[in-house]
């Protein structure tokens, strides 16, 4: 089963609100339902949210050198599945799309 992923930054005064995953699952069933119609015979069924708080002093995740959305580097131990693979070039780590457009 592919995983789909949403990623948001928000700012940690937010995050320090006891409720905020519970407004974080509110905002996002109104915006997606929990079967979603992929096809007359596919369905997607939404299975969970989880809030990990991205760090990487202590996850394998960093920002890409051009465009600073998150990345996971597959090369060291415990990558984050749900993040893009970062591509090294020129000593540097970044995005699939930005080594797709060359950025």
């Amino acid at each position: 089963m592919k995983k789909q992923v949403l990623i948001a930054e928000m700012d940690e005064t937010l995050l320090s609100n006891v409720d905020c995953f519970e407004r974080i699952n509110k905002s996002l069933d109104k915006r997606f339902p929990r079967t979603m119609k992929i096809s007359d015979e596919i369905r997607a069924k939404w299975e969970r949210t989880s809030i990990l708080d991205l760090d990487d002093k202590f996850h394998n995740c960093t920002k890409c050198s051009a465009c600073g959305s998150w990345i996971t580097d597959k090369r060291k131990p415990d990558y984050l599945a749900g993040l893009s693979v970062g591509e090294y070039a020129d000593e540097k780590i970044y995005c699939p799309e930005c080594v797709l457009f060359e950025r």
